[in-house]
């Protein structure tokens, strides 16, 4: 996925580029054409946001697994940078090395994504201790010790809001 991300941000550079180029730098009018103008640019910095924050989210979850099953590691930046280069080339080299068996492997990754699904699933609502729905559907914790319930929240939002980075600017919903 980050060589066709990649490839997308070039191909909307030389867009904004050629957009530039046809009209003149010297036709922009008014400040909000040449706001308008950099709207490419903006997108190609978004696509190289997204694809260091993959790295990064990949690297950290690597540190995590090192520090669960190893209570004596202490995590330090440089590892966790070199844990992100690790993701990013370990990506580029799936998608451009072995781009022919990405079939194959996205089969194998979606097979292991539903059976681990119902590998979590089913122990959760069998270990399960019944609450009623009023319970469930209205009690907030503050289990972070943050300083107001609505900290906690938006903090608790971080994660889920970074599994959507990047969908607004996906080619399907072009």
């Amino acid at each position: 996925m980050e060589g066709a991300q990649e490839l997308e941000a070039i191909g909307m550079a030389k867009k904004s580029d050629l957009a530039l180029s046809d009209l003149g730098h010297s036709t922009f009018a008014n400040r909000d054409e040449q706001h308008l103008a950099r709207l490419g640019w903006l997108t190609v910095i978004g696509w190289q946001a997204a694809s260091a924050s993959v790295g990064y989210l990949g690297g950290t979850l690597i540190q995590g697994m090192i520090t669960l099953h190893n209570p004596s590691y202490q995590a330090t930046g440089w590892q966790g940078t070199l844990l992100l280069w690790a993701v990013i080339v370990l990506a580029v080299t799936v998608n451009t090395v072995v781009a022919s068996a990405l079939p194959m492997i996205e089969g194998f990754i979606l097979i292991l994504h539903v059976l681990g699904f119902f590998a979590v699933l089913i122990p959760l609502v069998y270990l399960a201790k019944p609450v009623p729905a009023q319970q469930v559907f209205s009690a907030w914790l503050n289990q972070g010790d943050w300083p107001t319930q609505g900290l906690s929240f938006f903090i608790g939002l971080i994660g889920l809001a970074y599994s959507f980075l990047g969908r607004s600017d996906h080619p399907s919903t072009k």
